[in-house]
């Protein structure tokens, strides 16, 4: 008899550099009972003639008119998705040949597993191993995968979309990835609410390849520092309803403790995203001139005095820089920047056994240079 059911769910969007190795990757899985489904919302056909090329039939290709997004294609390929388990694959990034079956055998092994993973190998933009994400227990109960989830990058493993194996019908029915600003937090989310159902299984031996992409706090410097601030609020709020229903659910002395240690890290998780936000605005508003930098700057402080975030450890230089011209604040920031980058990169290379280049927001950023507007 066939096994389980699995789709490969691999969402792009106009970037083609990886695209031809990941793809590669999964169709030499090893597994039988395995589709594959490329989701492209690019507007032209240009990665369509990249996947007839390297795949032929072999994949579904599905090509969606509008800009969904990268939580909109999750989405609807999860309305659609009918079989057991589905695991999403980035484009940038790449699985074993035994994944698959791994994973499943991992899954089957435990009535109700919810979900299974293993060790990730972090690699550099060109391919060059940086070492292994931390190492997590081979099986985690509910609670205490919630406990772990929102802990610190260099205290945990990582948390990604790539190579989770879930089961679609379990998310769909608790409403999908949630559709916050840029994608943040969406994949901790659905991997928090789902873990929350059962036990996690993380095998020891690295199955996928994540890729790091060296960046700035300016990789996005659009001023849109306010969304991203509704955006963890709003992420506070529904991961507090997630140990809430748990509390209910799991009532041991253990899990009460688990989940006391669980709000505790996911309020300074809160905490870290909503510096991280503000550092975005800070270096977005510090690069403009006239009348917009100094009513962006005003709004930043006031935001500042209504939070009162913890982490937020440029502050003192930011308030230094907005005396100084644009000009002078962007030749600083383009220093202070990416030392700062490199700083988390260095961490994360001589950590052991290995922790991601990670911020509370997604990190896979194209480096872009500071310069004032």
């Amino acid at each position: 008899m066939p096994g389980p059911s699995v789709t490969i769910c691999i969402p792009v969007h106009v970037r083609r550099t990886y695209l031809e190795g990941c793809l590669t990757s999964c169709l030499a899985q090893d597994y039988d009972n395995l589709g594959i489904v490329v989701l492209d919302d690019t507007p032209d056909d240009s990665l369509a003639r990249i996947v007839r090329e390297i795949a032929g039939d072999r994949v579904s290709y599905r090509h969606f008119a509008d800009d969904a997004g990268l939580i909109g294609k999750l989405n609807r390929f999860l309305a659609d998705c009918r079989t057991d388990w589905a695991l999403i694959v980035c484009d940038d990034d790449l699985v074993s040949p035994s994944a698959v079956s791994r994973l499943v055998a991992a899954a089957e092994a435990e009535r109700g597993t919810a979900l299974v993973r293993s060790r990730y190998e972090l690699i550099d933009a060109d391919g060059r191993s940086v070492g292994l994400d931390r190492a997590a227990p081979e099986r985690s109960s509910a609670t205490e995968f919630l406990r772990e989830i929102f802990q610190q990058p260099k205290a945990t493993s990582v948390q990604n979309l790539t190579g989770v194996l879930f089961r679609p019908a379990a998310l769909r029915e608790l409403g999908g990835f949630r559709p916050f600003h840029k994608g943040i937090h969406s994949d901790r989310i659905a991997w928090a609410m789902l873990g929350a159902g059962g036990p996690v299984r993380v095998l020891p031996d690295p199955l996928v390849k994540i890729r790091l992409h060296g960046g700035s706090l300016s990789s996005e410097r659009a001023l849109d520092y306010e969304a991203y601030i509704a955006t963890n609020l709003d992420m506070r709020g529904v991961c507090t309803a997630i140990l809430a229903d748990a509390g209910r659910r799991y009532t041991g002395d253990d899990d009460r403790q688990n989940l006391a240690i669980a709000a505790e890290r996911l309020e300074a998780y809160v905490q870290r995203s909503l510096a991280r936000s503000l550092d975005r605005g800070y270096v977005a508003a510090l690069c403009l001139r006239g009348p917009d930098r100094r009513r962006h700057l005003a709004r930043l402080a006031d935001l500042v005095r209504e939070i009162r975030p913890r982490g937020l450890r440029s502050l003192a230089l930011y308030r230094v820089l907005e005396y100084a011209p644009a000009a002078i604040a962007a030749r600083v920031l383009g220093v202070v920047v990416p030392l700062k980058q490199a700083l988390v990169l260095a961490r994360s290379r001589h950590a052991a056994p290995g922790a991601r280049v990670d911020d509370p927001e997604p990190s896979r950023r194209r480096p872009v240079t500071v310069s004032s507007s």
